[in-house]
């Protein structure tokens, strides 16, 4: 994957203000959003379309955000897709859950510009590493 190339990535988040910030500052890095408002919307988009990057929210009204990751993870067209998680409240505790469900990153919400560049790197080293 080039670094300057278009990443395909699904946002699972509930807040419109949140998505609408995110995207601005993602797409500054080439990623192509695709959101679902809901955990369960979530899944549904992961279970239909292929995706190289999966962004979770981990407090979801619907379905916490480690059990989207878990099913998708086990279940649909990205089984093998990187996942990283966003939170507002950030705790070892909860990152730690995040790991052992297989959960790559954690980051802390908002996202800024040194973030994104670091998930965009994060995404470059996973797909090199997937075709070592």
């Amino acid at each position: 994957m080039d670094t300057n190339s278009t990443t395909r990535t699904l946002m699972i988040e509930d807040s419109e203000i949140v998505i609408l910030a995110q995207q601005l500052l993602l797409k500054r890095y080439g990623f192509d959003i695709d959101v679902a408002r809901t955990g369960y919307a979530g899944i549904e988009k992961a279970n239909q379309n292929s995706y190289e990057l999966v962004i979770v929210d981990l407090g979801l009204p619907d379905i916490d955000g480690i059990s989207v990751a878990k099913t998708i993870q086990h279940a649909g067209k990205n089984t093998n897709t990187p996942i990283i998680a966003i939170t507002a409240q950030h705790d070892s505790k909860k990152a730690e859950d995040c790991l052992s469900a297989g959960v790559l990153r954690v980051y802390r919400k908002p996202l800024v510009l040194e973030t994104c560049q670091q998930i965009k790197e994060f995404v470059y080293l996973e797909a090199s590493d997937a075709y070592m």
